[in-house]
């Protein structure tokens, strides 16, 4: 198994940063890496069993849509889980973690991915320009929560 893991401090309460987390129509306003997502199939709230429609561009490579199942979402964490063909090839879990810091003034956010199955070797320059973009994303939420603020 492989990680990327990334977090920054954003200036609102966590209830703003998920807000804003699952506000899918709006991403391409502010989110190169994940310029839309939809709910494929299920709830537009996107509850646990939904999939998604996710476009990822990922820095240097094609764009590609990615079909995710929402493992997780409540007032702290969105996750969703994706496999290429079946999981024992390559699959990736996608999470975003909404800590409170500061009595819940500020928010603590944690965005990794576990990634895991035999294609790992193959894919890990796709796997690589991740960090950057998830970086990237989350100094654009970043902005983007504390604009709204």
């Amino acid at each position: 198994m492989k990680r990327i893991e990334t977090e920054i401090i954003i200036n609102a309460p966590p209830s703003k940063v998920h807000d804003v987390l699952l506000d899918f129509a709006k991403y391409a306003e502010w989110n190169a890496l994940l310029p839309s997502i939809k709910v494929y199939k299920g709830d537009a709230a996107a509850p646990v069993g939904s999939t998604l429609e996710v476009r990822l561009a990922l820095p240097g490579k094609s764009p590609m849509t990615i079909y995710p199942i929402v493992r997780v979402n409540d007032e702290r964490k969105l996750a969703w889980e994706g496999a290429v063909v079946h999981s024992i090839l390559f699959s990736g879990v996608h999470a975003f973690e909404c800590e409170p810091i500061e009595g819940g003034a500020k928010t603590k956010l944690l965005q990794y991915e576990d990634f895991s199955g035999w294609l790992l070797p193959v894919l890990g320059s796709m796997i690589s320009s991740a960090e950057g973009g998830y970086n990237s994303m989350n100094e654009a939420l970043k902005k983007r929560v504390e604009g709204s603020v």
